[in-house]
C-alpha cells in the first residue's frame, strides 16, 4: 500500500518513484528486497536514504537506473519517472543517455569502480566524450578542470596516473569528478565514505556539501549513519525490510522520530561532547526477505510492540508537514 504524502508537495519532482517492487529469485525462493517504495527527489534537494544493511537502500537506487542484475533480480511492479521519462520501460538507448549524463552514481569502493589498467585521464575523457561532442584535447582540458573542482592537487599530473598510484580519498575524489563530468541533474551516492578513514570521510562529505551548493544538483545519499544525514540532507527516508517506514524533514526527524526503528537508529549515533554514555544497539536482526512476517516487519525488535502490530498490512500514513510513518502508534515511547 502506498501513501499520498507527496501529493501536496509544490512542483513536479525531478525523480518520482511509485510503488517500486524489486524482487530476487534464488533457488526458487523469492526475496522481496524492495516492496512498494515511494520516493521523490526535487530539483536541488538532498534526500537521505537510511537504514541497516539489507534494508533495500542500494537496491532502490540501482533500480532507478535499471542496474539490477537480471537474473536473479527483477522489477516486478511500480514506476520510476525522471521528469516524465519512464525509466522502467525505457529503451537501452534512452537509459544509456540517462546514465552518467542526467543521473550519475558514486559507489562505495573507488578501487573497484575505476579501471586499474587505464589512467585517470583516459577514464574521465571517456566519460565526457560518451555524452559530449568534444575533441580528445578539449575533453582532457575538461577532465583537468573536474579534478581541480574536487580539490585534487597537481591535476595535470594526476591525469596520467593510474588508480593504484592514488590514496583511497584521492580515488574517491576522482570518482566524484567522473560523476560530475556531464553536469548531472541527480547524483546518487551509495555510502561513498564507507571505505575511507574518518578524516578522509569528513573531507569527502564537505566536498559533497560544497558541490551541491555550487552546482545546484539534486542528491540521493545512501547511508546507515544518521550523523551523516544531519550534516548533508534536507529530508530523510528511512527503510526497513524493503519498505519505507518513515519520511520527514531532517530537522523534524531528529526532534521527534515517529517510527520506533528511526528512534533506535538515532539513538545509535555517538554524541560527542556530551560526556560518557552507553552506546545504544538495536536488539536482534532484520528479518529474512524471503520469510517476512505478517504486520510490521520491525515488530520482533520493537520496544513498544503490541499484538495489533503483528496483523495485516501496516500502511505508511501521512502525519502532516511532510511527515509519514508506517506505524499504528507513531511517536510511542517505551
Amino acid at each position: 500500500m502506498t501513501t499520498d504524502i507527496h501529493a501536496g508537495r509544490a512542483g513536479d519532482p525531478l525523480l518520482a518513484v511509485r510503488g517500486l517492487a524489486t524482487h530476487f529469485t534464488v533457488e526458487g525462493e523469492v526475496f522481496r528486497a524492495v516492496d512498494g517504495v515511494d520516493l521523490d527527489v526535487a530539483r536541488g534537494e538532498a534526500v537521505g536514504l537510511v537504514g541497516e544493511s539489507g534494508s533495500g537502500k542500494t537496491v532502490t537506487a540501482m533500480s532507478v537506473l535499471q542496474l539490477i542484475p537480471d537474473p536473479p533480480g527483477r522489477i516486478v511492479d511500480g514506476s520510476i519517472e525522471l521528469e516524465g521519462t519512464d525509466l522502467v520501460t525505457a529503451s537501452d538507448l534512452v537509459l544509456r543517455d540517462v546514465r552518467g549524463n542526467r543521473v550519475a552514481c558514486v559507489f562505495q569502493d573507488p578501487l573497484t569502480t575505476l579501471n586499474p589498467v587505464l589512467s585517470i585521464g583516459e577514464q574521465i575523457v571517456e566519460m565526457i566524450r560518451r555524452h559530449q561532442d568534444l575533441s580528445r584535447k578539449a575533453a582532457r582540458g575538461r577532465a583537468r578542470e573536474l579534478l581541480e573542482a574536487v580539490h585534487i592537487p597537481k591535476p595535470e599530473r594526476r591525469l596520467d596516473e593510474f588508480p593504484h598510484e592514488l590514496s583511497g580519498g584521492m580515488r574517491q575524489r576522482v570518482v566524484i569528478a567522473m560523476a560530475l563530468a556531464n553536469d548531472p541533474e541527480l547524483l546518487i551516492a551509495d555510502e561513498p565514505t564507507t571505505a575511507l578513514d574518518v578524516t578522509v570521510q569528513a573531507e569527502i562529505l564537505d566536498l559533497f556539501i560544497e558541490l551541491r551548493e555550487r552546482l545546484g544538483m539534486a542528491l540521493l545519499f545512501i547511508t546507515h549513519d544518521f550523523g551523516v544525514i544531519s550534516e548533508l540532507c534536507d529530508r530523510v527516508v528511512v527503510m526497513y525490510a524493503g519498505k519505507v517506514v518513515e519520511e520527514a524533514p531532517v530537522d523534524r526527524v531528529f526532534e521527534d522520530p515517529r517510527h520506533p526503528y528511526t528512534r533506535r537508529l538515532i539513538d545509535c549515533v555517538p554524541a560527542l561532547g556530551q560526556g560518557a554514555r552507553e552506546l545504544e544497539v538495536i536488539p536482534g536482526l532484520p528479518p529474512a526477505l524471503n520469510r517476512l512476517p505478517d504486520g510490521c516487519a520491525f515488530a520482533p525488535r520493537c520496544d513498544v510492540v503490541e499484538e495489533a502490530c503483528r496483523r495485516g498490512e501496516i500502511a505508511l500514513r501521512p502525519l502532516g508537514d511532510g511527515i509519514a510513518a508506517r506505524c499504528i502508534k507513531p511517536g510511542a515511547r517505551p
